[in-house]
């Protein structure tokens, strides 16, 4: 055994290479604009909404108790995109996201019924070259 006393997360086994954040935007009277938004830290990428179900697990915004809301149009994302075969998936074609620039997601919305309240979550995989974190 070495002397390597240093801690990391990763040596613990802890690895969180995503981190999101939500706000919302007024449009107008009863219209919002959500934006979802993931730092990625360098190496790891995130998968598009858009992205294959042959490979790895999509990005999904789901709304629960959303009785109160109609989604306009799907979500859309910015960032620096990627797609092409992944290795890591049996050169599936797929789309990512780097970590160089913020992955966000924006998704309209026209609140139905303001008394209803609004919640949900999201899923995604992030990826480096060798493995992959649900």
């Amino acid at each position: 055994m070495g002397d390597d006393n240093i801690d990391s997360d990763e040596d613990n086994g802890i690895l969180n290479p995503v981190t999101w954040k939500w706000k919302k935007e007024k449009i107008a009277d009863g219209k919002y604009k959500l934006i979802y938004t993931a730092a990625i830290q360098e190496g790891w990428t995130v998968y598009s909404q858009f992205t294959s179900d042959d490979g790895p697990v999509p990005t999904e915004v789901y709304y629960e108790n959303a009785d109160g809301i109609t989604l306009d149009g799907k979500g859309k994302e910015s960032g620096h995109k990627k797609e092409g075969p992944d290795p890591l998936f049996d050169n599936v074609t797929v789309v990512k996201y780097l970590a160089d620039q913020p992955f966000t997601i924006t998704q309209n919305v026209t609140v139905t019924d303001k008394t209803k309240p609004i919640s949900g979550f999201l899923t995604y995989m992030t990826c480096d070259a060798t493995r992959c974190l649900p």
